[in-house]
């Protein structure tokens, strides 16, 4: 895609890329997320810099160089409630460089009132939080 070579060369963005394939609930569209996301990064780079976040959330297993999320209802929660406190985290040690985040196919999460809420709320967290949050959202959704 034109627009995520752009974001990694001009802006050394990373880029994480996925297919939300209809899903309707902000639950699976934060298990999507964070399975992404952990394939961006090592498990000792996990270790070392989210042991907070992941002190919270003890249900996650590491396999290889990703995670992999058991679907549990506190996890889930959890993570949906905190998800803006680790992109934080997140960006506090990923060496001035954003993540650059296209969801695509988002028609079944549209009409969502919670997917509202909660996207809303995580814009307001990124955009006016004390420390900047190098991230973006592109939301990609079909007619």
């Amino acid at each position: 895609m034109h627009v995520s070579r752009i974001a990694e060369d001009n802006f050394q963005m990373t880029t994480i890329h996925f297919n939300n394939n209809g899903g309707s609930s902000v639950e699976e569209l934060i298990l999507k997320l964070i399975e992404k996301l952990s394939d961006e990064f090592d498990k000792e780079y996990w270790g070392k810099n989210f042991v907070g976040f992941l002190k919270r959330i003890d249900e996650i297993k590491i396999a290889g160089n990703g995670f992999s999320l058991k679907k549990q209802e506190t996890l889930i929660h959890d993570i949906k409630i905190n998800f803006s406190q680790l992109l934080i985290e997140i960006c506090e040690n990923f060496e001035n460089r954003g993540i650059f985040f296209i969801i695509d196919d988002i028609n079944g999460l549209s009409d969502n009132i919670e997917f509202t809420n909660w996207y809303k709320s995580l814009f307001e967290t990124i955009q006016f939080n004390e420390y900047y949050i190098p991230a973006t959202f592109a939301l990609i959704s079909y007619p």
